[in-house]
């Protein structure tokens, strides 16, 4: 039995891929675009985020918030390239399962409106929310892992409230 971290990976193992903000920013984009679609076919996810008063669709698409079905990796090419930098995003597990399977997403934004990260949030965790967010920020030429925290960016604990 391995010991893992709080990114889900092995204890000592390093990310498969290294990859530029650059290039990041193209990932986590396309994912984004994915999840936000995803949220338009969830009805679950819909009536959790109305239960919580956030009624207003327009909303949704305003701050793209979204929806992970778990089917990310079925539009991915079955190995190398773009899986490996998902699993350096964390967006995929070692085990290349997604992240943030069954969480309603949130994008975050820096100042600038790049998209810098995902968070995700456990709908179905009320009474103890869980949220899944970023370690830091991208620096340095290389993207900055996830990690499970109680305490996520603002923007997702406002809509959560």
């Amino acid at each position: 039995m391995t010991s893992n971290d709080t990114t889900g990976r092995e204890k000592g193992s390093e990310p498969a891929a290294v990859i530029t903000p650059e290039r990041a920013l193209v990932l986590l984009e396309r994912v984004a675009a994915i999840y936000q679609k995803n949220l338009t076919e969830a009805s679950e996810c819909a009536a959790y985020l109305k239960a919580r008063g956030i009624t207003d669709v327009t909303l949704w698409d305003h701050h793209r918030i979204g929806y992970s079905n778990g089917k990310l990796t079925e539009l991915l090419p079955k190995t190398g390239g773009v899986r490996d930098e998902l699993k350096a995003l964390d967006i995929l597990l070692p085990n290349a399962q997604e992240r943030f399977a069954g969480c309603v997403v949130f994008p975050v934004i820096d100042p600038e409106g790049r998209l810098i990260t995902i968070c995700g949030l456990v709908p179905q965790q009320p009474s103890n929310r869980t949220f899944l967010c970023p370690a830091g920020q991208l620096e340095s030429g290389t993207a900055s892992p996830l990690k499970t925290t109680r305490t996520c960016c603002l923007s997702a604990l406002s809509w959560t409230a």
